[in-house]
């Protein structure tokens, strides 16, 4: 082998969200001449064989009683699967295994088999800092004294809690034998410069690579013909939501004049003449849309703001209240708070980013972030940790006007 083409494996869960990110840098380390393998659920086996990628199945168990614990999920679940995912990986010798942040096994992995690890982060930083809001809440950066307060004593309380976990990991780690920190080489943030807030430090091993868009071969939807403005919907593809929204914005979206497209699994009646209802890829129907609706995952937002397209963000879960309220503060969209979520609500908003242009100029500012980031750019860094080199990062650099 030569010095410049390495074995890399890539280690994500089934859903979509979080595997798609690690497809569109395994194409491009693949496209770069190196070796590849995808590990994941089996159900993806499809997505990633279709993009060219091999593939091997990643060991998983099913969800039972004890996953309601965050310790057993985040921790013990993973020191479990952590040999048996070795076991698959080494017959391809990797000299470096890219990790989903989610799917801890395979990190776990990679450290029995003695290689560095590269952790892939599908959505925002989500480090506490003290000069930022606690992150995953969904607050604004503020000056006024009482937030602030508020926000350093909620950094503190939850120092506490991440220090508790870092020691339930230590106790998984010394279980399997391992020592040291347990940190990945770097570490690979799916964000974009302007959904970032001003930290007191940014991290020297954490690169931002912007949106890792992909977008696997499936037959692409027709939106409506017609020249009315064009609204994609795109509905949850996570595993573990407990609703869905297509339904919702297809009811508060009749009879404004608006096509649509709702991109879901689900069985819904689509509308005569102005909406189509289905499966299918993102990217081409957001390559005519005004305007996106969205739960807030960072696969659709990166595909979004790759394309200067604003949105609605109506948050579910998890990350997606963190990122809503940084689309709204870099002015490329607006949320419904899905406790305000309402018919009346749901169409005002929708209209309103459609109405106001400054959403779209905020959206193609985000757009203008992307140019020297993506896929090719976090495949070099991959590149760089086999090669035995550690970049340095110079954390977020905002672009356009």
């Amino acid at each position: 082998m030569t010095a410049d083409r390495a074995r890399i494996a890539l280690v994500a869960g089934p859903d979509p969200g979080h595997c798609f990110p690690v497809i569109a840098v395994a194409v491009a380390l693949q496209d770069a001449g190196h070796d590849v393998v995808v590990l994941s659920g089996g159900d993806r086996a499809d997505d990633v064989t279709d993009a060219g990628v091999p593939f091997l199945t990643l060991p998983l168990e099913w969800p039972d009683e004890r996953h309601a614990d965050l310790g057993e999920r985040l921790w013990e679940m993973p020191g479990r699967l952590a040999q048996p995912t070795a076991d698959v990986l080494a017959p391809f010798r990797p000299d470096v295994v890219v990790v989903d942040t989610l799917t801890t096994s395979g990190a776990f992995a990679a450290e029995l088999l003695g290689v560095p690890w590269v952790e892939l982060i599908p959505h925002h930083l989500t480090d506490a800092d003290p000069a930022i809001p606690p992150v995953g809440l969904g607050r604004q950066p503020s000056r006024n004294p009482l937030r602030r307060i508020e926000n350093h004593r909620m950094f503190r309380l939850a120092a506490g809690a991440l220090a508790a976990g870092e020691d339930h990991r230590a106790r998984v780690r010394a279980g399997l034998g391992l020592e040291g920190s347990g940190r990945p080489a770097l570490r690979l943030v799916a964000s974009l410069p302007s959904l970032e807030h001003p930290r007191s430090r940014w991290p020297a091993d954490t690169h931002l690579v912007g949106p890792l868009d992909h977008d696997p071969p499936w037959p692409v939807l027709e939106p409506p013909a017609g020249r009315e403005p064009l609204v994609v919907v795109a509905d949850s593809s996570a595993s573990t939501v407990p609703w869905r929204l297509g339904a919702a914005v297809l009811d508060a979206l009749r009879n404004t004049g608006v096509r649509v497209v709702v991109v879901t699994r689900e069985d819904l009646e689509a509308w005569p003449t102005r909406c189509v209802v289905g499966w299918g890829p993102h990217g081409p129907l957001l390559d005519q849309a005004d305007v996106a609706v969205t739960p807030g995952g960072a696969g659709v937002l990166g595909k979004a703001f790759l394309r200067g397209v604003p949105v609605v963000v109506i948050p579910i879960h998890g990350d997606q209240i963190e990122s809503a309220a940084r689309v709204v503060h870099a002015g490329a969209g607006l949320q419904v708070p899905t406790w305000r979520r309402s018919r009346g609500r749901l169409r005002r908003t929708v209209l309103r980013v459609l109405a106001d242009e400054r959403h779209r100029e905020a959206a193609q500012r985000l757009q203008s972030e992307v140019r020297a980031l993506g896929p090719t750019f976090a495949a070099d860094l991959v590149a760089a940790v086999a090669a035995g080199e550690r970049p340095v990062a110079r954390g977020p650099q905002r672009r356009g006007g």
